[in-house]
Formats: structure tokens, sequence, C-alpha cells
């Protein structure tokens, strides 16, 4: 395999990022995504797309205020890993501004959300039997 450029002038390469805008074919959501371009005379060339993994908690408490994170973020996702034993809701809200309220008691599974939150991130949970589950967020 021959390199396309002679990197041997380039004793000093260093990586180059750029980010690349990419479109859902399902629900045409854009997201922007780095992309690293690395490459020397050792390694050769690659290009590699690289995202920063989501700080994650697991909630399984029973009528609570949690807060997830302080400052701004982006709530990612929130995953449904066990039912609650009776009606349950969780609403996760941004200081004052509901951001999203789920139902604990129908469905297995992973919302995305992808939603940018200013002031905190934090969960208030109602019911009397909790189900489990991990919010996704950054």
């Amino acid at each position: 395999m021959s390199d396309i450029l002679d990197t041997t002038a380039l004793p000093d390469f260093q990586p180059v990022i750029i980010a690349v805008k990419m479109v859902d074919s399902v629900t045409g959501k854009q997201n922007v995504v780095p992309v690293n371009m690395i490459g020397n005379s050792t390694t050769g060339y690659g290009i590699g797309i690289s995202q920063t993994p989501w700080t994650y908690l697991n909630l399984a408490t029973v009528s609570a205020t949690t807060t997830i994170a302080t400052g701004s973020g982006v709530l990612h996702g929130i995953a449904i890993n066990a039912l609650a034993g009776s009606a349950y809701t969780i609403r996760f809200m941004d200081a004052t501004v509901t951001i999203a309220t789920v139902n604990c008691n129908s469905a297995l599974g992973t919302v995305i959300y992808d939603v940018k939150y200013n002031t905190s991130l934090v969960a208030y949970t109602l019911g009397a039997n909790a189900p489990n589950l991990t919010v996704l967020y950054a």
C-alpha cells in the first residue's frame, strides 16, 4: 500500500479535526459530528468519526427530586429499563421549563431527545413503585 501523500517532509504532522453534517434518513434530523483525520508516515491515513460518549445516571427512586446536571448541556435520551409497578411519571426540567414528561408504565426502550438545557437538568419523579431508567446527557 503506498501513501497518497509523502509525509516524510512533514515529520510534525498534527491531526486535523473537521466536522461533518450528517442527516438521519428517517427523521431528517441533522447532527454535526466531529471527524478526525489523522496521518503521518508511521500510521498512514485514516478518517474516523468520533463522538464524545454520553454521561449517564441511573434513576430508580420513588417520589424524589434529582439534580442530574448543573449548567448548560444536552439531554440525549432516556432509557426505560424496567417499568413501574403502578402509575408513575418523571418530568425532566431545565430550571422551570419542562423538557419532557415520561410515562414509565407503557413500554421499555430509549427515547432520544437531543435537546439543549441552559440552567440545569432536573428529574421530578412521582409515583409509588419506581421504574428503572437511565438518563443520557452531556
